[in-house]
């Protein structure tokens, strides 16, 4: 519909995106280490894992054995790449060179501030995506654009909605820590909902219909714990991506943990903590938050909450 052939959707889930820039030592072996601790979530919560690239410095020699460490676990590998914009059509073609890989499960592009600042940047927007797709026709991709696009009406949103298969907004709410402290999650998602709804309307008008997904961010939500549990419910069942540094934080995997559990014990979607606390009758308060005390009613230990920096925040 968006005038390239594209190959669809992968599993839903969720994607960690493995930021190897701020990894010391063995890529690999740190990547294997992790999975590890994502014990039940991998394989049902947990569908792959994202190879991050500044630029274009991951080479395929790199990728392959990140590559070979998801299969190993069954999870899918897929590249991702933070792009400026001085050589579209070279980084068009590099990234369909990774996309046609038969280890590689799809691509990414992370643009951001520099494609909105020059008035040449929708076009050397499309000429990428077009060289993209000229190279890997099939190939699944997202992109990772603004989480408030009414703020960005320069950022040449058309030219990558229409050449990727789905848009994985970088819905960052831990950004705004300082200015709203532990309320950021309540008063920004409905601002984030609103605007990207905003922009798909636009787009739509001109036949641009493409899928919406999510960025979330896989770290500082110690304070915030009931709410990940929120946000990890509702994209449960969508495409997303966990922006890392470099890998999830203890707190993010104890929520993957949580919520594996809650859909083992058939508790899905919004109100599945509500509804799990209900059915512990009278033994949890229920308030539809996961604090420490749900949360070790699903498994967890006084220890792990600890490690993690869990406050004591909701039921």
């Amino acid at each position: 519909p968006n005038g390239w052939r594209v190959s669809g959707s992968l599993p839903v889930g969720f994607y960690p995106q493995f930021y190897r820039d701020a990894q010391r030592g063995d890529d690999a072996a740190a990547l294997e280490r992790a999975i590890v601790e994502w014990g039940p979530a991998v394989g049902t919560l947990v569908r792959g894992v994202a190879m991050h690239s500044v630029g274009l410095e991951m080479d395929h020699t790199e990728f392959s054995a990140l590559a070979a460490v998801c299969a190993r676990h069954g999870l899918l590998a897929l590249a991702a790449f933070g792009l400026g914009d001085s050589y579209p059509e070279r980084y068009g073609k590099a990234i369909a060179a990774f996309a046609k890989r038969s280890d590689c499960a799809g691509v990414g592009f992370d643009c951001e501030g520099v494609w909105e600042n020059e008035p040449d940047d929708p076009d050397d927007a499309r000429r990428m995506m077009g060289t993209f797709r000229a190279e890997a026709p099939d190939a699944f991709a997202f992109d990772q654009p603004w989480p408030v696009p009414t703020l960005h009406s320069r950022f040449p949103d058309e030219q990558f909605a229409r050449a990727v298969d789905i848009r994985c907004s970088q819905d960052y709410f831990n950004d705004w820590k300082r200015i709203h402290g532990r309320a950021r999650y309540a008063k920004l998602l409905p601002w984030f909902t609103r605007s990207q709804a905003t922009l798909d309307a636009r787009l739509a008008q001109k036949g641009i219909r493409t899928p919406r997904g999510s960025t979330l961010q896989g770290y500082e939500w110690e304070d915030i714990f009931p709410d990940l549990i929120d946000c990890l419910l509702r994209r449960a069942s969508q495409f997303t991506l966990v922006w890392c540094d470099p890998l999830p934080s203890r707190a993010f995997v104890l929520g993957l943990l949580v919520v594996t559990k809650l859909r083992e014990l058939g508790f899905t979607g919004p109100d599945a903590v509500r509804a799990f606390q209900t059915s512990a009758r009278g033994i949890l308060n229920v308030d539809g938050r996961c604090g420490r005390q749900t949360a070790k009613a699903l498994g967890l230990t006084t220890v792990q909450l600890d490690a993690a920096r869990i406050l004591p925040l909701g039921a």
